[in-house]
């Protein structure tokens, strides 16, 4: 097929007549419209996601598509998007899953929770004419098939001398876990370590069940294990151990989360009445996944305030109306069209009864007895008003946290290079600070190409 620019300037000359044929789109939305009024395990775990596409749908709705590549320049990743929906329209879908199915990606992952109508969705040409291309469905299809039939990019071969090598991941999550994936491809012994006793950090513990099954991490640890990576779970990683791992292996990469919650001050309230978002939603999750000494918030019939406008605080809103809360109000400082959370989300949040209240500033929040009182401004008026809570969650957002022993073996101003301290290596949002989960997979691939580097077995194959 011919190369294209990319510029996009052809889209205007080449949707016309494309529109005249009968590219067909399918819509096969399985969304629920939940109320609140009862509270069980399954109505939590409900996917609410669009299902991924058939081979036969995914044909047509690729068949769309009119191969300008803007989607995989919005990528964070860069994914081979552009060819990864060609061969799908021309039915070659081992090929297509193959090629999407790259060391360090994980598209059954980004499929189902990137903000597409913020990354690759955003700047189709078609989105004004029929619709964007359903990227995320498309990719989700990819992710699945690659996992139940092992469809993957052949790995790098493994010459002999570099089996001697080995690294030391500190962290289960995104980056981890794409470090391990492009390391172990490249013939690197490669152990994961992580304080939880599942993998995928924020993907198993801080997105919620209706968003991300977590049958399909499942499935990714036996591949991962599969191809030789080893994972040390339920180790916290403290100063002596981290001494331990730095002399038995020949690099060190730190990839954990940015997890030290935002928490508003105010005087009347003490520390523990303000729920930090992954410990509401970790709690859920953890129930959910039957882990043992689990102990549930239990919002039935509560008034629930979610304080933030971000994907965290509309996930948490919506956990909130589906475990039962009487009344669950997320309150965002921004206007609700310039809200940083999900279109989609935000809509379906609507949808299962969340009142969104948007231009708000909260002014102080009191404790009355078992209650909340919030006082608040919103828009441009000055009249204080009220609002009585039962419960307050909070979504400000995420920061790192650095173990003050850390700092004796790493440079913190580490922002522009992997490379921490003499052979040891950061990645993720312990680099970067809190960001997208698909930013967090593309870190943890570059860190992994700077190991490779530092130890000198050569380039690394993207």
């Amino acid at each position: 097929m011919r190369e294209m620019c990319r510029c996009l300037s052809c889209a205007c000359h080449t949707l016309p007549t494309l529109l005249k044929k009968d590219f067909r789109r399918f819509s096969l939305s399985q969304e629920k419209a939940l109320t609140p009024s009862i509270a069980s395990e399954e109505k939590v775990q409900v996917l609410d996601q669009t299902a991924p596409f058939s081979e036969k749908e995914a044909i047509a709705e690729a068949s769309r598509c009119i191969q300008c590549g803007a989607c995989e320049e919005k990528c964070p990743q860069k994914n081979p998007l552009r060819d990864y929906i060609r061969l799908l329209s021309e039915g070659r879908t081992q090929e297509a899953v193959k090629l999407l199915n790259a060391s360090g990606s994980m598209p059954e992952v980004c499929g189902r929770i990137c903000p597409q109508d913020q990354l690759c969705e955003s700047v189709c040409p078609l989105r004004e004419y029929g619709g964007a291309i359903q990227i995320g469905r498309l990719t989700s299809l990819g992710g699945d098939l690659g996992l139940k039939k092992n469809w993957r990019r052949a790995s790098v071969t493994k010459p002999r001398e570099l089996k001697r090598k080995t690294v030391a991941i500190i962290g289960a999550g995104p980056a981890g876990l794409a470090a391990a994936d492009v390391l172990c491809s490249f013939g690197v012994h490669t152990t994961v370590f992580d304080k939880e006793h599942e993998i995928g950090g924020l993907l198993t513990y801080g997105i919620p069940f209706f968003k991300l099954e977590k049958e399909s991490l499942a499935k990714r640890r036996k591949l991962y294990e599969k191809q030789g990576i080893r994972f040390k779970l339920g180790v916290p990683i403290e100063e002596k151990n981290f001494i331990a791992l730095t002399k038995d292996y020949d690099a060190v990469i730190f990839a954990l989360g940015a997890s030290a919650p935002v928490i508003p001050q105010f005087s009347d309230l003490a520390a523990a009445d303000i729920i930090p978002a992954m410990d509401y939603l970790g709690s859920v999750n953890r129930l959910l996944l039957h882990e043992t000494g689990t102990q549930p918030l239990d919002f039935v019939g509560k008034r629930v305030a979610v304080l933030g406008g971000g994907d965290t605080a509309v996930d948490c809103s919506r956990t909130s109306a589906r475990q039962g809360a009487s009344r669950t109000f997320m309150i965002a400082r921004k206007e609700l069209h310039v809200l940083k959370a999900s279109k989609k989300d935000l809509a379906l949040a609507i949808k299962e009864k969340v009142e969104v209240l948007d231009r708000c500033q909260i002014l102080d929040i009191q404790r009355k007895q078992d209650q909340f009182l919030i006082q608040y401004v919103r828009g441009g008026s000055p009249e204080t008003r009220e609002l009585v809570v039962d419960r307050i969650v909070c979504a400000y957002g995420f920061r790192v946290l650095y173990p003050e022993w850390l700092e004796k073996f790493i440079s913190k101003n580490s922002q522009d290079n992997y490379e921490a301290g003499k052979n040891i290596f950061v990645a993720g949002e312990f680099r970067t600070g809190s960001r997208l989960a698909t930013n967090a997979i593309e870190d943890g691939k570059e860190a992994a190409q700077a190991v490779i580097s530092a130890l000198r077995l050569g380039e690394a194959k993207k």
